[in-house]
């Protein structure tokens, strides 16, 4: 594809856009084209994840916290609001650690991925579970975005079986969430040498 080939909107709606530019059709959304991904890490190295029902795919995603940016807001102030609204959590470290697209063949959506650190959490309302993981109350979302979120803590050592675990009752693991193990690794091994 080159530059001089014009795109053409095939069809818009409340947020996205399908069009086409030569022979490739892609979607975008009409306001904004960046998100942020949470790698949020509790001080006892506990992944901080969200499960919630994704309407295109039919069932329950687990996924690191994210969100897109809205026009006019800053990729860190989006990492708040975002890890505000969907796991209820402050962090007092952000550190920019990756960026690129999501699904280059069908989206033109690109993500920055943070890793959030010195994290705070006001209420610890859930279940402890034999895994050594916590489940916190079913949680709204945003206003207005219809979200229902359960947030997960799940300890680093435990993480791959867990994952395992909630692919064996049928939900589906954002690949998103392993990028965001790999740079976590990355982390662990620089803090040991």
């Amino acid at each position: 594809m080159t530059d001089t080939q014009q795109t053409r909107l095939l069809k818009k709606g409340a947020v996205l856009e399908f069009v086409k530019t030569g022979a490739w059709e892609f979607v975008r959304r009409r306001d904004r084209q960046q998100g942020v991904v949470l790698i949020a890490l509790t001080n006892d190295e506990k992944l901080i994840l969200v499960e919630q029902f994704r309407p295109p795919i039919g069932t329950q995603v687990i996924e690191l916290p994210a969100g897109s940016i809205k026009p006019g807001a800053t990729p860190e102030g989006t990492a708040a609001a975002e890890l505000r609204e969907e796991a209820r959590y402050t962090f007092q470290r952000l550190t920019r650690v990756a960026q690129g697209p999501t699904s280059p063949g069908m989206t033109a959506d690109h993500n920055i991925l943070y890793l959030a650190t010195g994290l705070h959490r006001g209420d610890r309302n859930g279940k402890h579970l034999r895994d050594g993981s916590f489940r916190y109350h079913e949680t709204e979302g945003a206003a207005g975005e219809q979200e229902k979120i359960i947030v997960w803590e799940v300890p680093l050592a435990a993480l791959r079986n867990w994952l395992k675990r909630r692919e064996a009752e049928g939900k589906v693991i954002d690949l998103r969430v392993y990028a965001g193990l790999f740079f976590v690794q990355q982390r662990r091994s620089r803090k040991r040498t």
